[in-house]
């Protein structure tokens, strides 16, 4: 069993889709579904089922997935106690939605890091509910979300279960603007 099979097979459950997984794994579609049909042929069962609205986990696909997060959670602590640290690194990562006062609000606060030192950065334009869960699974730092009033209180509420806090910015209302003609 190879780690990165692994990885792949974790992608492909966030994504529910193996050519979206793939495109977010930077490989083609061909290589990523032949590797999890060897993950597959190697565990002697099927992880996922295909269906007409994706692939979905199977029962004990995702009880296998539980474990492969796991050990790969695993990994990463283990790498990150003996990986030399680099204190000359500054990294941020962010997901926001896309809006050009956020992102020079971002470009103005890169211009202010320390040019003297790495830097790190990641910043991914997405919708609220997708910068809710960069968050939560630890591939952003920070989320921006943009909502509707009307769509309020399902964001909190998804914020408060994922335990995730949340501090209001701005709030506006929206306009729509007409020529006479």
């Amino acid at each position: 069993m190879n780690i990165l099979h692994l990885k792949y097979a974790l992608e492909v459950k966030k994504c529910g889709s193996i050519t979206q997984a793939a495109e977010k794994l930077y490989m083609s579609q061909p290589n990523l579904s032949k590797a999890i049909s060897e993950l597959e042929k190697t565990l002697g069962m099927n992880i996922f089922k295909r269906t007409s609205k994706g692939i979905v986990p199977t029962k004990k696909g995702e009880e296998f997935l539980s474990y492969a997060k796991n050990i790969l959670d695993q990994i990463d602590e283990m790498e990150a106690l003996y990986r030399p640290e680099k204190r000359n690194t500054q990294s941020f990562s962010i997901s926001v939605p896309r809006a050009s006062y956020i992102t020079h609000a971002f470009a103005s606060f890169v211009n202010g890091l320390d040019r003297d030192k790495d830097i790190n950065i990641s910043f991914r334009e997405t919708n609220a509910i997708t910068a809710v869960n960069n968050v939560d699974e630890g591939d952003s730092g920070l989320g921006i979300l943009r909502y509707n009033v009307l769509r309020g209180k399902y964001i909190l509420n998804l914020l408060a279960e994922k335990g995730l806090r949340s501090e209001p910015l701005l709030e506006y209302t929206r306009l729509l603007l007409m020529s006479k003609s």
